[in-house]
């Protein structure tokens, strides 16, 4: 069927309009085809009726769509034309979720949304609409992306971004007014850097958190955390500031430790004018009178008061040796004592001096005293030491000293001075006391 008024094929022809809508993969060489066949004469496309057929199959092919042996030209061009529709309803819900992503300030995501869906569609009647709302959203969101970034201090990145949109659309004026903007020194300082801009959420952070250690009463961490705001703006007041409350908060505090610290020097002065009342004779007596009879400590001290206190009614000893004795003796303090432990002997002697034969006759008289007679019998000495009394001999060396501490009356050395006749050693040794020499 022939066009009245031209004579050309309008079935070829429609086919021919059919191949154009736009599929990027094919595009440059859709491009090709039409150069090559486009410009030839309307009587030779009515000849070459096979080789439009050649050329809906090359544009098929380009595009890669499946050919049956039973396709027809028609059919391929409309499966095609079908195809891209679909991709013209695709994009037209890409253009509604960029302008939502726009919506909630995702800026750089609906721009590279919009950039794509752009450069996607061609530039034909079938797409000419959605093209276009994808061109404005694209340049909308494109401007208001560059003014993020000037403000971030990325002008030379925004002005890129300006000179990509006015190529698409020289003439736009939502592009010279973004531009007009950016060169605006009253909206955006010239020395604005992205530095600078990193720079001041750092300082704001170390400012919260310096008054937080202020308002929890840290200030040492208050007057550290606002140094760190200094090193990196070293003319911030608000960090003067802060360092000036903490210092106050730290100044009173002083001053109430002052106070507190003169309080407790000047009462330990005026305790010093007291004049200590003496404690009675009673007191005294209690607290440095004689031993209880009834012994029961454990020391060194108890020690001496038992053997000073367990009497023995009758004590028989004939040719016995040491250890015999000493055995009677501790069997002797356990009876003694009501709590049923009496007192523990240590034995260190050689061979010769356990053999020694002890012959011993007495009636009614101090452990001690038998202890000192026996001592004395067999040629030994004897201490008492913590937990024990060591017999020992007269050769072994005792490198060991004992030190005491004893809570003595103010009278004692008086006191001492006249019963110090008739007081007995701790240590007692056999050897006679030595005599004046004519």
């Amino acid at each position: 069927m022939k066009d009245k008024k031209s004579g050309s094929p309008k079935k070829k022809l429609g086919i021919l309009e059919a191949i154009w809508y736009f599929n990027p993969p094919a595009h440059h060489l859709t491009k090709l085809i039409f150069a090559t066949f486009m410009p030839l004469p309307l009587s030779r496309c009515q000849t070459s009726h096979a080789r439009l057929a050649t050329l809906c199959v090359l544009v098929a092919l380009s595009i890669g769509t499946p050919i049956t042996a039973n396709d027809s030209i028609s059919g391929l061009a409309q499966r095609e034309a079908s195809r891209r529709m679909q991709g013209v309803t695709q994009a037209s819900a890409d253009i509604s979720r960029a302008d939502t992503l726009f919506r909630e300030g995702k800026t750089q995501e609906a721009l590279s949304l919009f950039e794509s869906i752009y450069t996607s569609l061609p530039d034909a009647p079938l797409t000419q609409e959605t093209r276009l709302a994808a061109r404005s959203g694209y340049i909308s969101t494109g401007c208001a992306r560059a003014q993020e970034l000037a403000l971030a201090g990325q002008a030379a990145e925004a002005s890129q971004l300006l000179d990509k949109l006015a190529s698409i659309s020289p003439s736009d004026t939502r592009i010279k007014a973004a531009r007009s903007r950016l060169t605006d020194p009253d909206r955006l300082p010239p020395a604005l850097t992205a530095a600078h801009i990193e720079n001041v959420k750092k300082v704001e952070a170390l400012l919260l958190k310096g008054n937080s250690f202020l308002e929890l009463g840290d200030y040492d961490n208050a007057n550290r955390t606002y140094q760190d705001v200094l090193r990196i703006d070293p003319y911030n007041s608000a960090a003067r500031r802060g360092m000036e409350r903490a210092e106050q908060k730290r100044s009173t505090y002083f001053r109430a430790a002052y106070d507190h610290q003169r309080s407790k020097l000047l009462s330990e002065v005026d305790r010093h004018w007291e004049d200590p009342v003496p404690p009675a004779t009673a007191d005294l007596n209690a607290m440095f009178g004689a031993r209880a009879s009834s012994v029961t400590g454990i020391g060194r001290e108890s020690i001496l008061d038992k053997l000073h206190t367990y009497q023995m009614p009758r004590v028989e000893f004939e040719k016995a040796t040491i250890d015999e004795v000493i055995e009677l003796l501790r069997l002797r303090s356990r009876d003694l004592d009501p709590q049923g432990k009496g007192i523990d002997f240590v034995i260190s002697l050689p061979d010769e001096n356990r053999k020694t034969p002890i012959s011993l006759s007495m009636q009614n008289v101090p452990m001690d005293e038998v202890l000192r007679y026996v001592a004395q019998l067999a040629g030994v000495t004897y201490r008492v030491e913590q937990h024990a009394v060591v017999i020992s001999s007269f050769g072994e060396q005792n490198t060991a000293m004992i030190t005491r501490s004893f809570r003595v009356p103010p009278d004692f050395i008086q006191s001492t001075a006249a019963g110090a006749a008739g007081a007995a050693p701790l240590i007692h040794s056999p050897l006679p006391p030595p005599q004046a020499v004519a």
